[in-house]
């Protein structure tokens, strides 16, 4: 992760790195949390996974 945020950081055109992540999925919410990424959204009952909705976080981090 670290790695494609130094990446994304050096090269002159890239502003703002956008993702989304399963609200159930706290390891991966942690490890962007942590790298510096914030909570830009929740898209509710985004998922229907094995019959129960899953939220979907949106995150954002600006290298620039």
């Amino acid at each position: 992760m670290r790695y494609a945020v130094d990446w994304a950081r050096k090269k002159k055109d890239i502003e703002k790195i956008h993702l989304g992540v399963f609200s159930t999925n706290k390891r991966a919410l942690h490890l962007y949390q942590t790298t510096g990424f914030k909570v830009e959204g929740v898209l509710k009952r985004q998922y229907l996974i094995k019959g129960a909705y899953v939220d979907e976080i949106v995150m954002d981090l600006f290298v620039k």
